[in-house]
């Protein structure tokens, strides 16, 4: 009986510690909802650095259309593609269609995350 209660808590006691483990990688609000920071982001994704041109901007979706040059580091050729734009990137809305531009994004998933923009 000794034995099975020892083998019991050792095995409470991993789970809790890989529990714990895990919790901390994470950042969690009040309401138990993940986030995860830029900060996190960019040590865990690569950014990438390429040139472009707006091609639109939807506020409401919180994308930008740009035509991109190719992205060498990612075998993409150049191509026109939407990019998730934050609230670190809200500057996006002093921007117009047309312009040439330089910028960094992310890659989260199957989502394309803008980092920086700036007009060239």
């Amino acid at each position: 009986m000794n034995k099975l209660l020892k083998i019991s808590l050792l095995s409470i006691a991993s789970m809790t510690t890989a529990y714990t483990a895990k919790a901390n990688e994470t950042h969690h609000n009040i309401h138990g909802e993940t986030h995860h920071t830029q900060a996190d982001a960019q040590m865990k994704e690569p950014l990438y650095q390429t040139a472009g041109v707006i091609k639109g901007i939807d506020n409401k979706q919180q994308k930008i259309s740009i035509s991109h040059d190719a992205i060498p580091e990612i075998s993409w050729p150049p191509m026109t593609m939407n990019f998730i734009f934050t609230p670190v990137a809200a500057k996006v809305n002093t921007f117009k269609p047309g312009e040439a531009i330089n910028f960094s994004f992310t890659q989260q998933g199957s989502d394309y995350i803008l980092q920086s923009i700036e007009v060239k």
